[in-house]
């Protein structure tokens, strides 16, 4: 049979994998800790203190899901055409995950928390398709070890974020936690986007295609 070969990486360009690894895992690990938490110690919390129904406890995932499968659709999209630039989307979605916590923790009632929740799914959601496309460049000759790795940050900050949110709740009001919320996230997603931002890119342009032409493609896949 024919023998397949590894496709050969410049020197450069391969000594910064270990950096953009590390950026995506770290990253990926810091946006589950936020939704981890959020889902799984915060948001009963704020169903107590607002005072909702089931179906409005309910109503705030829905409304956080939506969003997300919209964002997710427009950052496969930006990924693409902005390839040369994952490391300020991914700065972009840390930060705005903070934001859009800070923003739930003024909400005094249900309707603005519901419009927060809408804010809240944009986000983490924006994080994958740069990421995965980020690794999937860096690691073409390795590229399932690269998903792995990304995958195993998020299994880390599943792990780690109940605990951080149960710990922090044991000093701070809910409201005060979502407000606090939003400075390690900026944090973070400075230092992400510093991270990738020094790792030499083989991407020496964005790539060139309009919207229209992305959508046909869409059309194409599903056929």
């Amino acid at each position: 049979g024919r023998r397949v070969t590894a496709p050969r990486l410049d020197s450069d360009f391969e000594q910064g994998r270990t950096k953009v690894a590390a950026a995506v895992v770290v990253g990926h690990a810091v946006k589950h800790v936020y939704n981890s938490s959020l889902r799984g110690i915060v948001l009963p919390e704020i169903k107590i203190g607002l005072g909702l129904s089931r179906s409005q406890f309910g109503s705030l995932a829905t409304a956080r899901a939506l969003t997300s499968g919209v964002a997710t659709f427009a950052a496969g999209f930006l990924g693409d055409r902005f390839s040369n630039r994952a490391g300020l989307m991914l700065g972009i979605s840390l930060a705005l995950m903070g934001v859009a916590q800070l923003a739930a923790g003024y909400a005094p009632n249900y309707w603005t928390m519901v419009a927060a929740f809408v804010f809240v799914g944009f986000g983490p959601s924006i994080f994958h398709p740069p990421a995965v496309s980020a690794l999937s460049r860096r690691f073409p000759d390795r590229r399932g070890f690269a998903i792995s790795l990304h995958g195993t940050g998020g299994i880390a900050g599943e792990v780690i974020g109940p605990l951080v949110g149960a710990g922090l709740l044991t000093v701070l009001m809910w409201r005060d936690l979502l407000k606090i919320s939003v400075v390690p996230a900026i944090l973070a997603g400075v230092l992400i986007w510093a991270m990738l931002r020094s790792a030499r890119t083989q991407e020496q342009q964005d790539a060139v295609f309009s919207f229209g032409e992305y959508m046909a493609s869409l059309g194409a896949l599903l056929r």
